[in-house]
C-alpha cells in the first residue's frame, strides 16, 4: 500500500449516512403514527409527547439539517394533536405544563442535534484539510528523499573517481575508468 493510500484510509470515516433520505422519511412517518396512537391512548397525565423526540434523533441519524427541523415541527404539531384527542384530565394546568415540557424537549433536542451536525461538518472539513496536508507533506518528503539519493550517488561517484585517481595507475586508465563511471 502506498503512503498516500495509508493516509487516506487512516481518516476514512463516512460523512454520509448509509440509509437513504426516503428510508428515514418512511421510518420517521411510521414512528410518528405509532407515537400519536400511543399518545392518544395514554391518559393525559402521562408524558406521551416526549416520544416525538425520537423523530428528531432519527433526523440526526440522517445528518440532514432540514430533516431535523421537519421532525421537530412534526413532533410539535403531533404533541398538540395528541392533546386534543387524549383522554380527559382533571386539571388543565397539568395538561398544559406536560405538553409545554414535551414541546420544550423537542425544541431543545432539535437545537442540540443541529449543533451536532454543524460540529460534525467542521470535523469532517478539518479531517479533509489534515489529510490534504499530510499528502502534501508526504510528497515533499518523497522529493527530498529522491534528492538525497541523487546527491548520495554523486558523492559515491566522486569518491570512486578520487580513489581511482589516487591509485598508481596510468593517467589514461584512470581517465577511462572515470569516464565509464560518469557515463553509466
Amino acid at each position: 500500500m502506498k503512503p498516500d493510500q495509508r493516509v487516506t484510509n487512516m481518516f476514512k470515516i463516512s460523512s454520509k449516512p448509509t440509509v437513504s433520505r426516503t428510508q428515514y422519511l418512511v421510518i420517521g412517518s411510521l414512528l410518528a403514527m405509532v407515537f400519536l396512537l400511543i399518545d392518544i391512548l395514554l391518559p393525559m397525565g402521562v408524558a406521551g409527547g416526549e416520544l416525538y423526540v425520537i423523530l428528531v434523533l432519527i433526523g440526526l441519524l440522517s445528518r440532514e439539517r432540514d430533516l431535523i427541523v421537519w421532525a421537530a415541527a412534526v413532533g410539535t404539531v403531533l404533541t398538540l394533536v395528541g392533546l386534543t384527542y387524549s383522554l380527559p384530565v382533571e386539571t388543565l394546568w397539568t395538561l398544559v405544563v406536560n405538553r409545554l415540557l414535551a414541546i420544550l424537549m423537542i425544541a431543545l433536542t432539535a437545537f442540540l442535534c443541529l449543533l451536532q451536525i454543524r460540529s460534525s461538518q467542521k470535523l469532517f472539513e478539518a479531517r479533509d484539510r489534515l489529510a490534504a496536508g499530510l499528502r502534501e507533506h508526504s510528497n515533499r518528503l518523497k522529493e527530498a528523499n529522491e534528492m538525497i539519493h541523487q546527491e548520495s550517488a554523486i558523492i559515491q561517484l566522486q569518491k570512486d573517481i578520487a580513489v581511482s585517481s589516487n591509485q598508481n595507475k596510468p593517467f589514461e586508465e584512470s581517465m577511462r575508468y572515470s569516464l565509464r563511471r560518469v557515463c553509466r
